[in-house]
């Protein structure tokens, strides 16, 4: 699992739920999440539209649904967090990923990361450009 949080290398702000990435042995969007969701629930935990509530936070999981999700897993770092052993996107996988998916909350993801974090541009812009997206992203920050 990888856990897609550009808040682990910025400043904190509220996206409202964590997604966590995570291979089931499909390769599609429609997978099947009983078993995490049965696991969870013998926890204790509980389900509230679409999202398990783990600790009074909304948790999305959610698969790899292309080869840059698929790389930005790959190549995730592992961290501890709260004494866990977590893997989290690189923060230029992460930033890569929001310009790909591209709503108005990506892109202010996207500042707050680049006003708090140290993302390796040349990294991001090679990472963007292997993907397709450079112009997606050169569109963007000549608007702003």
């Amino acid at each position: 699992m990888a856990r897609w949080l550009i808040i682990f290398y910025s400043e904190p702000f509220d996206t409202g739920d964590v997604d966590v990435f995570c291979y089931l042995g499909q390769k599609t969007l429609l997978f099947h999440l009983a078993p995490i969701w049965q696991y969870l629930e013998s926890l204790g935990y509980k389900s509230k539209q679409g999202w398990m509530v783990i600790e009074g936070v909304p948790v999305q999981f959610l698969p790899p649904v292309g080869p840059l999700e698929e790389e930005a897993m790959k190549t995730a770092i592992t961290v501890p967090v709260e004494g866990v052993s977590s893997r989290v996107f690189q923060l230029e996988y992460a930033m890569a990923i929001k310009v790909q998916t591209g709503r108005a909350k990506d892109w202010n993801h996207i500042e707050i990361a680049l006003d708090s974090a140290e993302p390796d541009m040349a990294k991001f812009e090679s990472i963007l450009e292997k993907f397709g997206l450079i112009q997606k992203w050169r569109l963007y920050r000549d608007r702003t």
